[in-house]
Order: structure tokens, then C-alpha cells, then sequence
């Protein structure tokens, strides 16, 4: 490969991949900002890729680089994790993984990361993980290779959104001295698999190493909180580590001038004892998006209504957050695992007509599920998807094609089975034609609760 080749490859890796790419380690390792998720913060987390010195450097490192060596460098930058693990294991194969520099090393296990969740089965998913597992250990073998936690945390990341929890304790001990985003991801994905005690230990831990907490550790306390059904301690967190509304005096006053001109005593008591006066005793932080979709997941769990009624019609106005389709996305959700469907339909409706906001299919996937699999309305489920097609021009996901097929075949509604196949086999040529705008979907669609809520800069 001559040198005007090898710029132009990683030239252009640089503008669609590496975002971050003139980042120094030192802004990498850092993780005290405050995607997400903001639950990671608005945006998702992307890893960069060691932040990649400049494409000068790295010819240098590579001054005639082999056959092998120019497919890994293709694969990466094509973004093919079947052509990069290939390549991988070839260079193994004929002894020349240890010629490669660390950073091409990073860039090759970093290339398997979990994008669009909804777009992965669990057999993709196990997949990327022994391609990671077997990359990881090859990096382990030689000493001018070592993973650093910058690649540690990016396996950690990648079991939280895969939901995988096995080895993952294996992995967090090589960590020689885990940053606050390591324990984010490990806190992540403890709540991912529902060990919500295991994320409270993680905190004590991470205090007794003297590793700061940031705002999406206390975001993920909060998850855990809510998911355990103690809304108490999860309230008393975003109290307590986040700061006052600009322009109050303190939430607490606010809770007990709203519901002391509230019509229904039963609400009034529920956000009284949650939201109570205290002595603020640590440094706080500013609370973001993400921040109060973890609490409105913390009350929605627990089908605590009056609590979502209280974060949107009062908290998000008395800190001026404008909600977003994300933040509106979780309201539905949980009002129709709350079963007020009537009001998740109001804020629809709301998002629309006074925000200027459209629904996305994940909008309208919590519907679905609610009338197709709760109430088992079959009919009702296939309207919204017809009301979805026409108005919004958003084509369905397969699991909804699935779902009513099963739900046919089960009831012995063989011809209406058969026309949902078809309808289902019509739309995947579609998109089998408009890749552009499948892939667009499926960017919408994306499960926003398995993005981890990290920032770093």
C-alpha cells in the first residue's frame, strides 16, 4: 500500500468514525462530564477508538504494511466485523498479531460494538462476544499489547447493552485501577440484569477506592432504586445528589404548595413523603434529561402514577426542561405498564399538536404491546399498525409482525396469519430495496434504556 493509499483510508476513517480522533488519552480516560444517556446523555456513548493519533502517525507505525495487515485496516474502516475478525485471526495464524501497534489492536476489538439493539438477535449478540473474548485474550498474550481500561471499559459497556452477566467479574478484576466510567458500565450492567443490590455494593466500593461518583452514577443509583420498589430511596437521590430548580426556594416547598391545592388527599400524602427537607451534606449536581427519565423509571416500575404526574407537570418546568421525544417515550411507556393508557395517548396527542414533535415506532410499539399482548385485541394492535403506516409513514418492526402471527396460529386464525406474512415478507423486500431508510428505522427504534447513561470527554 503506497502512502497516498494509506492517507486516504484513514482520512477517511477519521470523518465517519472517529469523531474524537485528536483527542489526547488524557481527555479519553476522563469521565466526569455531566449518552445516558445525559441516561446515556442525549446522544449515545461511542467509544473512539483509543483516540487514534493523527493518519501520519500511524503510517509510521505501519511503514510497509502486509497483505494482512491492509484487509485488517480495510475491514475496520468498512466497518465489517465479520472481515475484521477474519483478518484478526489470519494475522494470528501466520505470527504477525505482535507487529501490529496497540492502537490497530484497540481499533479491531472496539469495531464489535452494539449499535442498534433492536437490529441484533441474541445469536448475533453471543456472536460479538466471543469475537471480543477471543480478540481480548490475543491482546493479553504480549506485553506491548495489554488492554488498558480504556479497552476494559469498553467490554464492560458492551455486556451491559447485550444484557450479558457471565464472566463479567472476570473481566472487572484484570482492571488495575477502574475509572468512574468503569463503574458506570459495571453498574450498568447490573441493572441491565436486574441485580440492583450489586449496584448499591458498587458504590460503596467505588467510594472506598476514592473514585468520584459523577451524574450518571447517581443515575444509575436511582434505576436501582426504583427497580428494588423503594421509590423513597430513589427520590431521596435525585434530592439529595442533584441541585435545586433555579428561582424555588427548594423542591420540598414546591411539593407541599402543589398538593396542598391538589383535589385528591391520596396524592397529596404519596409526593408529601417522598419529597421531604434535608440537610444536603454532599456536593450536588445538575440533574439532565436522563436524569429524570431515570426517575420517571424508578416510579413507572412501580406504577406509581402520581409520581410521573409530579416529574412532568411540575419538575420538569421548575428546572425549564423541555421534554424531548426520548424523555416522551418513557412517559408513554410507563403510563401503559401503569395501565393509563388514556393518558399516554394524551401526551401523544400533546407532543404533537403543541410541541411539533412526531411519534417514532417505539412510540407506538408500547401501544401495540399493551392491546395486542396484555389485552389481547389483536384487531385493535393491527389498526394502530395500519394508523402508524398511514399517517406517519414508520414501517413496523418484525417483533410486531410476529406477535399478531403467533397470536393467530394460537386461536387458529390461519388466513389471517397467512395475509400478515405476506404483508411482513412485503415490507422486508422494501427495505431490502431502501436500505437508507430501513437502517433510519431502525436508528429510531432503537432501545434507549439499554444505552448506557455515560459521559466522557
Amino acid at each position: 500500500m503506497n502512502e497516498k493509499i494509506f492517507n486516504r483510508i484513514f482520512l477517511r476513517y477519521n470523518k465517519r468514525l472517529i469523531p474524537c480522533i485528536h483527542y489526547t488519552r488524557r481527555h479519553i480516560h476522563r469521565a466526569s462530564i455531566p449518552p445516558a444517556v445525559s441516561n446515556i446523555s442525549s446522544k449515545r456513548q461511542v467509544f473512539p477508538h483509543r483516540g487514534a493519533k493523527d493518519p501520519i502517525a500511524l503510517q509510521r507505525l505501519l511503514k510497509k504494511p502486509t497483505k494482512l495487515q491492509e484487509s485488517l485496516l480495510t475491514a475496520i474502516k468498512d466497518r465489517d466485523t465479520r472481515a475484521v475478525y477474519k483478518a484478526y485471526m489470519d494475522l494470528k495464524e501466520s505470527n504477525q498479531l505482535h507487529l501490529l501497534p496497540k492502537t490497530i489492536h484497540s481499533m479491531a476489538l472496539q469495531s464489535f460494538q452494539l449499535k442498534y439493539l433492536v437490529a441484533f438477535q441474541p445469536h448475533d449478540v453471543e456472536r460479538y462476544r466471543v469475537c471480543i473474548m477471543n480478540i481480548l485474550e490475543q491482546m493479553e498474550k504480549h506485553y506491548s499489547t495489554k488492554p488498558d481500561v480504556v479497552d476494559y471499559n469498553f467490554v464492560l459497556e458492551f455486556y451491559g447493552r447485550g444484557k450479558i452477566w457471565r464472566n463479567i467479574h472476570s473481566i472487572w478484576k484484570k482492571i488495575k485501577n477502574p475509572d468512574t466510567y468503569s463503574y458506570n458500565c459495571y453498574m450498568f450492567a447490573a441493572n441491565q440484569k436486574k441485580h440492583y443490590n450489586w449496584t448499591l455494593q458498587l458504590l460503596q466500593t467505588m467510594k472506598n477506592d476514592q473514585v468520584e461518583p459523577d451524574e450518571t452514577t447517581y443515575n444509575l443509583l436511582i434505576e436501582a432504586h426504583g427497580g428494588k420498589g423503594d421509590v423513597s430511596a430513589a427520590t431521596k437521590v435525585f434530592q439529595q445528589r442533584f441541585t435545586q430548580p433555579t428561582g424555588t426556594t427548594s423542591i420540598s416547598s414546591s411539593v407541599m404548595q402543589s398538593t396542598n391545592n391538589a383535589e385528591k388527599p391520596k396524592k397529596t400524602s404519596f409526593i408529601q413523603s417522598l419529597f421531604q427537607p434535608f440537610h444536603e451534606e454532599e456536593p450536588t449536581f445538575l440533574p439532565s434529561k436522563d436524569t429524570f427519565i431515570a426517575l420517571i423509571k424508578a416510579y413507572g416500575q412501580n406504577k406509581k402514577v402520581e409520581g410521573l404526574d409530579y416529574v412532568y407537570r411540575r419538575l420538569l418546568p421548575l428546572y425549564n426542561v423541555e421534554p424531548d421525544l426520548k424523555m416522551y417515550n418513557a412517559l408513554i411507556e410507563w403510563y401503559v405498564h401503569s395501565d393509563k393508557v388514556d393518558t399516554a395517548r394524551a401526551i401523544i396527542k400533546e407532543m404533537e399538536e403543541v410541541k411539533g414533535m412526531k411519534p417514532d415506532v417505539r412510540t407506538f410499539n408500547y401501544l401495540f404491546r399493551y392491546e395486542a399482548k396484555k389485552c389481547n385485541r389483536p384487531g385493535i394492535a393491527e389498526k394502530l399498525i395500519q394508523y402508524m403506516k398511514d399517517k406517519y409513514q414508520l414501517q413496523p418492526l418484525p417483533s410486531m409482525y410476529k406477535t399478531l402471527i403467533n397470536n393467530h396460529n394460537e386461536n387458529r386464525r390461519l388466513e389471517e396469519s397467512r395475509r400478515l406474512l405476506d404483508d411482513y415478507i412485503s415490507t422486508m423486500s422494501f427495505n431490502r430495496r431502501y436500505p437508507e431508510e430501513h437502517d433510519s428505522a431502525m436508528n429510531e427504534t432503537a432501545n434507549d434504556a439499554n444505552v448506557i447513561p455515560m459521559k466522557q470527554t
